[in-house]
């Protein structure tokens, strides 16, 4: 199982949920506010569909790690927590060759009723 010219591999995660303090109001960043993050990473992981060994690709554990410790430091602004959780995986992970990070707030305070609002950070390296 090696990797080809047109074989790509990627790791998607959906819908993790964090609060976080992370908003523009005071009272978000004091009482926390609901985010889903979702992101691809690719990254290849032949040898770990080779010899089934976790070290041979990026555990799904590391990537929610650095979402958790990134949204726990309070941001005003979505863009300013994406970015830090964007450079943080890059840093870890020199293995990354593309991300995809979606940073969705749930039910901002707008003047009409919006279910989210969403950042998107695409990187290449």
């Amino acid at each position: 199982m090696m990797t080809g010219p047109s074989e790509k591999h990627a790791i998607r995660l959906e819908g993790i949920q964090v609060n976080a303090p992370v908003g523009y109001y005071s009272h978000e960043r004091e009482n926390g506010v609901a985010f889903l993050v979702n992101m691809e990473v690719g990254t290849d992981f032949s040898r770990a569909g080779l010899g089934d060994e976790i070290a041979d690709t990026i555990n799904y554990e590391d990537l929610v790690a650095v979402v958790k410790k990134e949204m726990s430091k309070p941001a005003k602004l979505i863009e300013y927590a994406a970015c830090r959780i964007k450079e943080e995986l890059l840093r870890l992970f020199p293995a990354i060759s593309y991300l995809r990070l979606e940073l969705q707030k749930q039910a901002p305070p707008l003047a009409l009723k919006t279910a989210s609002a969403t950042i998107v950070i695409t990187y290449n390296r």
